[in-house]
């Protein structure tokens, strides 16, 4: 199996505790494969808002957020792509920077799934794209970051230039037991599979400044 990952666009954050609703900047690259596949990953439709605290404590902090995340198989090379997946989420950091969490920072990265908020996404949901709404609560502690998958979309056969992935709508994220800085990344992964090799490829969207 190859894997790719492209960095987080960390500097610029539009979305701050000074700005506290906008828009995520869309973000598109490309997985090619040594076999000559070629597809794009893209994270787009991006927004996030900040949203005041329900808690009397200053460690609860949420925000809503919404996008889509997806995959668009280009160039089956020498051999057609016989599956492909994208799942979709956000990383979210407590007192620890985000590039470093996207690398994978040791066993710190920890990951809810969304069968947390209200089920998981079936693999096979009709249609290219599969939507997500609900609200999920993860406690990260300082120097820590959690992974938290919205959604999966599994294509059996993907056809030449056809979009698939999953869109989530105000998406609500609550975090707890963090007294420092808050940031938040939106991730998509598409991964492709063919008879003789797997094959995937990791972005990062813009950052959001939580607190």
């Amino acid at each position: 199996m190859t894997g790719t990952v492209a960095t987080a666009a960390t500097a610029d954050a539009r979305v701050t505790p000074q700005n506290p609703s906008g828009y995520v900047r869309e973000v598109v690259k490309t997985l090619k494969t040594p076999e000559g596949l070629k597809a794009k990953v893209g994270f787009s439709r991006g927004k996030a808002k900040i949203q005041p605290s329900r808690a009397i404590t200053p460690f609860s902090n949420r925000f809503t957020v919404s996008g889509s995340g997806w995959g668009q198989v280009t160039d089956f090379g020498k051999s057609s792509s016989q599956a492909a997946n994208v799942e979709t989420g956000y990383i979210v950091a407590c007192q620890v920077g985000v590039d470093s969490a996207t690398a994978g920072a040791g066993a710190q990265l920890g990951a809810i799934a969304l069968a947390a908020f209200g089920g998981a996404l079936p693999a096979g949901a009709a249609g290219p794209f599969a939507t997500v709404s609900g609200n999920v609560s993860v406690t990260v502690s300082p120097g820590t970051a959690k992974r938290i998958t919205f959604g999966n979309k599994s294509i059996d056969a993907p056809r030449l230039m056809e979009t698939f992935g999953v869109r989530y709508n105000s998406v609500e994220v609550s975090v707890d037991k963090c007294g420092g800085n808050i940031d938040a990344v939106a991730y998509t992964t598409l991964s492709t599979s063919n008879r003789q090799f797997d094959a995937s490829k990791t972005i990062y969207g813009q950052l959001v400044r939580v607190r």
